[in-house]
């Protein structure tokens, strides 16, 4: 079996840390659901927790409701 060592300092990056704080943060304090378009960080067990915190993932802005409080992942949009 292999033996597999995780580094000293491992985790997310400032960026994504950050970008994941002022998610929880913006949806802590907004009375309806809350949008990120696209994904903040590329791992499911997060996303979930942030789903489950009243954060709604989409894929097109097009899917983000007139005056919705909406928050831009840690790569930011064009």
């Amino acid at each position: 079996m292999p033996i597999i060592k995780v580094a000293k300092h491992a985790g997310f990056c400032f960026g994504v840390k950050k970008a994941i704080e002022i998610a929880e943060e913006v949806a802590s304090k907004n009375s309806g659901p809350t949008y990120v378009l696209g994904q903040l960080v590329h791992n499911e067990r997060v996303i979930k927790n942030l789903e489950d915190k009243g954060i709604v993932f989409v894929d097109g802005i097009n899917k983000i409701p007139q005056n919705a409080v909406t928050v831009l992942r840690a790569h930011g949009e064009p």
